[in-house]
């Protein structure tokens, strides 16, 4: 998975958080533990109502550093409006959060987390 795949996936876990309703400040991105030589997990945490969570949407070769550096350079573009809302529809799209959304509902109300809104 290239990088900047695994950005978008990352952020589209981090998106639909927010729409299920989480602060963006809640929710927090972590490069994980190393699946294989140079290969790590992102992992998108999410911490509230007294609870964590843990999603990880991907993992990708690189330094553990350059990948926060990445992330941090994917979200401020996000933030700026640097990235195309087409892209981000895009991205959001195909992403593994949208497609695994039964999927993440389930495993949040399974911690005990509570949520209204919805993906759409």
């Amino acid at each position: 998975m290239t990088m900047r795949r695994a950005m978008g996936e990352a952020w589209a876990v981090f998106e639909a958080l927010r729409r299920l309703g989480f602060s963006s400040d809640d929710i927090f991105f972590q490069v994980g533990g190393e699946v294989s030589r140079g290969v790590y997990q992102i992992c998108i945490v999410l911490r509230a109502q007294n609870r964590e969570f843990t999603a990880i949407p991907c993992a990708v070769q690189g330094d553990p550093e350059e990948i926060e550096r990445q992330w941090l350079q994917f979200a401020q573009a996000v933030v700026n409006g640097t990235v195309a809302e087409t892209e981000l529809g895009e991205i959001w799209k195909n992403s593994q959060a949208l497609l695994g959304a039964v999927s993440l509902c389930a495993a949040l109300l399974r911690k005990g987390f509570s949520f209204n809104a919805t993906l759409n």
